[in-house]
């Protein structure tokens, strides 16, 4: 849902905003595995927005090139967490705010 995103600064400005959202938002890791040049990490993220907790579980793969994140790619189901996001009404304002900013991508 956050789209592409190129470098450090270009994530750290989205995660940024993710965090916005969600302040208190982290991940619960399930497990992990590795091959020769990527590495699989199955998580359930969770945290607080609008008035309530709200969670979703993803699989993020990381693919390795010289030593460093070449690629991040995020699997997880998006509509459910969608539906979550605009079923909050006293969430709407922060999501129109910051939320707004970190889909467009």
């Amino acid at each position: 849902m956050m789209g592409t995103l190129r470098g450090k600064h270009a994530c750290r400005a989205s995660f940024q905003q993710l965090f916005a959202l969600v302040p208190d938002l982290h991940a619960d890791v399930h497990r992990a595995g590795h091959g020769k040049h990527e590495m699989f990490i199955e998580f359930t993220l969770s945290g607080t927005y609008g008035g309530m907790r709200i969670s979703w579980d993803a699989v993020d793969r990381f693919t390795f090139t010289n030593g460093q994140i070449a690629e991040r790619v995020s699997y997880f189901a998006a509509a459910p967490l969608v539906v979550k996001l605009v079923g909050r009404p006293s969430g709407w304002n922060r999501l129109v705010r910051t939320g707004a900013q970190l889909f467009k991508r």
